[in-house]
């Protein structure tokens, strides 16, 4: 058991979108979460789960490191912030695999700016042979409260 809240109480996301399953690491150069991959989850397939969707997994496991680890989380309630963009994700392989867990592990590559935007770098991993899935950046931007 970890000492991080519940999901549900850092990101907005409701379901069916909240693709996270926990946080299982966090300080403030990285945040580690894990996401189950099976029947019933968002975007299920047969093959599992498509590896483009890796990005929203990592845009989620931002936000989380928003709202456990940015210097002004105050907030009580999840803040929304914005997916900017993306210039490198690349996948090893079409799907991540079906009745997998993946690790989903992110690091801030820049402090947040006055602006609110900060780049983050992420990876997405099996959580039990550590095998590499995918691999990106994000920025992403956090609106001043």
């Amino acid at each position: 058991m970890n000492s991080f809240p519940d999901v549900a109480d850092l990101i907005p996301h409701q379901p069916p979108m909240r693709l996270l399953d926990a946080i299982v690491e966090c300080g403030e150069s990285h945040l580690k979460a894990t996401a189950t991959i099976e029947p019933g989850c968002p975007f299920w397939t047969a093959d599992g789960v498509h590896s483009c969707i890796g990005l929203e997994y990592l845009g989620q496991a931002c936000a989380a490191y928003f709202a456990l680890c940015a210097p002004e989380s105050t907030d009580t309630e999840p803040r929304p912030g914005m997916l900017i963009a993306s210039r490198n994700y690349r996948s090893e392989r079409a799907y991540f695999p079906a009745h997998s867990t993946l690790a989903i592990d992110i690091s801030p590559s820049s402090k947040i700016t006055p602006t609110g935007l900060v780049k983050f770098t992420g990876t997405l991993s099996d959580l039990v042979t550590a095998e590499s899935f995918a691999n990106g950046d994000l920025s992403v931007y956090l609106p001043r409260t």
